[in-house]
């Protein structure tokens, strides 16, 4: 039997979101989920910015994970483009 696949829920973005994202990845500046712990169903969010990296200080659920990932996208593209 397979290994089961942990959800992490939905994630609808708009074009005006998919823009954000590739600008924020030509400037080097990567934000991504990363899990809290094995099978957890919590991750927090991890901020590179050129190589220096920030995690961000509370953790998120499945139902908040993406938007909360849009909202820094968005936060960066605002304060350095």
């Amino acid at each position: 039997m397979g290994r089961k696949v942990e959800y992490m829920g939905a994630y609808s973005a708009t074009s005006n979101d998919y823009d954000i994202r590739l600008w924020c990845h030509r400037n080097q500046i990567f934000i991504t989920p990363v899990e809290t712990g094995y099978r957890e169903r919590k991750w927090y969010i991890e901020i590179d910015i050129r190589g220096k990296i920030y995690k961000s200080p509370e953790h998120y659920t499945p139902t908040t994970i993406w938007d909360k990932i849009l909202e820094y996208r968005k936060y960066y593209y605002e304060k350095y483009r």
